[in-house]
């Protein structure tokens, strides 16, 4: 299961962070708290926005949240990282450049379908 690491305000990113790393975030109450998740693959990426989505629309002291999805990547060159490392950034699918949100909500969209043709 994803990594929990809980920061107020100020969020940061996991310690020596690996190219290609995930890493889930959720505001809720925007700007009040940041949750970071460190992730091992996309599939945990999204069964971890699902779930965690699942949970916050059951808490009524949550008026909105928000989610995202960030990678680590050492391809661009930032000359302000002061690792000089690389860069998180948000991720976007290597198909057609869509961030997380948008692909969950298209493949949500392919299963209400294909469930109702099931359903006829």
């Amino acid at each position: 299961m994803a990594t929990k690491m809980k920061y107020s305000l100020i969020a940061t990113h996991p310690d020596n962070p690996q190219p290609g790393q995930l890493c889930v975030w959720n505001m809720t109450d925007p700007p009040h708290t940041i949750s970071r998740y460190a992730v091992k693959d996309l599939d945990e990426a999204k069964s971890l926005i699902r779930k965690l989505t699942d949970d916050q629309l059951k808490d009524d002291s949550i008026g909105c949240n928000a989610f995202g999805l960030e990678i680590f990547d050492t391809s661009r060159d930032d000359p302000k990282n002061l690792r000089g490392t690389g860069e998180w950034v948000e991720w976007e699918s290597p198909e057609d450049g869509e961030d997380i949100c948008t692909v969950m909500d298209a493949e949500d969209a392919e299963t209400e379908e294909a469930t109702n043709e099931a359903k006829g």
